[in-house]
C-alpha cells in the first residue's frame, strides 16, 4: 500500500539523462533475456522491471533478483542509464 495521494502522478523524465538521449520504445520490442530495463504504462507510471519467461513482466525491487509486482502490462520500455560516476 503506498502513502501517496491517489492524484499523484511522477513528473516526465527528462530527455536526456547522463549525456546521452532517452527514447521510449514500443513493449514489443524490449529484450525478454531477463535484463533488468525502464517500463513504462503510457500517462501512467514508470518502474524499473524484467521479463519473466512464461510469466509477463514483473516490477523489480532493491535489486534484480528481488522480483516483485506482477505480472503487469507496460506499453513502453528504455534501456536503464548507466549508474553515477564513483558507484
Amino acid at each position: 500500500m503506498s502513502d501517496l495521494p491517489d492524484d499523484f502522478s511522477f513528473p516526465p523524465l527528462p530527455a536526456t539523462v547522463i549525456g546521452h538521449v532517452q527514447r521510449w520504445h514500443p513493449i514489443e520490442t524490449a529484450p525478454t533475456d531477463g535484463v533488468a530495463i525502464l517500463l513504462a504504462v503510457a500517462d501512467e507510471w514508470v518502474t524499473c522491471g524484467r521479463h519473466c519467461p512464461d510469466e509477463g513482466w514483473y516490477e523489480l525491487g532493491n535489486d534484480p533478483s528481488d522480483v516483485w509486482g506482477g505480472p503487469f502490462y507496460p506499453t513502453h520500455w528504455m534501456p536503464l542509464p548507466p549508474p553515477p560516476a564513483g558507484t
